[in-house]
């Protein structure tokens, strides 16, 4: 039975998404001098605010519908960007949203033949309709957190309120160095992913905003217009040491293990320590949603460096332990077809049949 919540909401979203689909099948027209769309028909306008908004209200009526069937494990997919083209990365993001992936993660790098992460995003999100999306993570030293907190509002306005704002300290020196970027040790990382996050939440309240951190600054800052989410887009943050895990408690959303660096093990290790500070800190631990991520896991079986009944008992053990979004890293473009067959008819199934 639908809860009073999720009635309501299917209402107001069925009374937007006529007029969001007649746009979608026209020619509209931006003004830049008012922020307005307009069609084809006398004195029908609206502003793209209410166009990502009715877009956005009916993403969350259908995935409250989803959520009474059961369906709270979330599945997600996530590319490693060198030698994807825009073409090969379009491709990947139309298949996720047609099989109803909840989401599509692009790496945040500058080395190798890779598009840089957050232009592709806002590319993805203009031309899908539901899938989420977003980085895992983004390297906070890369941007200055307002210049980020402007991006991420831009692509949440374009994506009509699908975007996840993935945030890390930022680990790898090499890359660091090659582009003339500092690396700070890991402690002053930490505190600089800390006063980010600070500089994002205050952007994304949408009132002038003034702080003065050790790293960043602002003075009567104003960010318009807001994030189409409300309160925020959701940020996820891909951390593990015990600082970086303290700045998830007070500040994110959703907080994500990568497999691929450390054993499963770890990662209940992890999540069993975010609960203890959680209790330390005052905050619900139902409150900040886990993850894990999978690191090319269909080559790793085929080369013999994985079997496929250790990842499946490990992706059990670790959603009995509290995940709750297992995200799934595809290798080379060619082979992303084989690779999301093998996800949805093999691994993913064998996975709930044991929950």
């Amino acid at each position: 039975m639908q809860s009073a919540y999720t009635m309501a909401t299917l209402a107001r979203s069925r009374r937007h998404v006529n007029q969001v689909s007649a746009l979608n099948r026209t020619k509209t027209k931006f003004h830049a001098d008012t922020g307005r769309l307009d069609g084809p028909w006398p004195g029908l306008y609206v502003t793209c605010a209410q166009y990502a908004r009715a877009v956005s209200c009916r993403r969350a009526a259908l995935s409250e519908e989803d959520s009474m069937y059961g369906h709270d494990l979330r599945w997600s997919l996530k590319t490693v960007q060198r030698r994807w083209s825009f073409q090969d990365t379009l491709t990947l993001w139309k298949i996720a949203e047609e099989y109803g992936f909840h989401a599509v993660y692009l790496n945040d790098h500058l080395y190798g033949d890779t598009l840089e992460s957050w232009t592709m995003l806002a590319a993805m999100f203009s031309r899908t309709e539901t899938v989420r999306g977003g980085t895992l993570v983004t390297s906070n030293s890369f941007r200055h957190p307002a210049i980020l907190a402007k991006m991420t509002a831009t692509v949440d306005v374009i994506s009509g309120g699908r975007l996840i704002v993935g945030l890390g300290a930022g680990n790898e020196a090499a890359e660091y160095h090659a582009y003339g970027l500092d690396f700070p040790p890991p402690g002053e990382r930490v505190r600089r992913l800390e006063e980010s996050c600070q500089v994002l939440e205050a952007a994304w309240s949408g009132q002038p905003s003034t702080m003065s951190g050790r790293f960043y600054s602002l003075r009567d800052a104003t960010f318009a217009p807001r994030p189409v989410q409300d309160p925020r887009p959701h940020l996820l943050l891909g951390v593990k040491g015990d600082r970086a895990l303290r700045v998830a408690v007070r500040h994110a959303d959703e907080w994500n293990w990568n497999r691929g660096h450390a054993p499963t093990r770890e990662f209940l290790k992890r999540n069993a320590r975010l609960d203890e500070l959680c209790a330390e800190m005052g905050r619900d631990p139902a409150s900040l949603p886990r993850g894990l991520g999978y690191r090319r896991l269909l080559a790793q079986i085929e080369a013999g460096e994985e079997t496929f009944e250790a990842a499946v008992a490990d992706a059990r053990d670790c959603v009995r332990g509290g995940a709750s979004q297992i995200v799934l890293m595809l290798g080379a473009p060619e082979r992303q077809r084989a690779e999301i067959d093998f996800y949805r008819s093999t691994f993913i199934p064998a996975v709930r049949e044991g929950l």
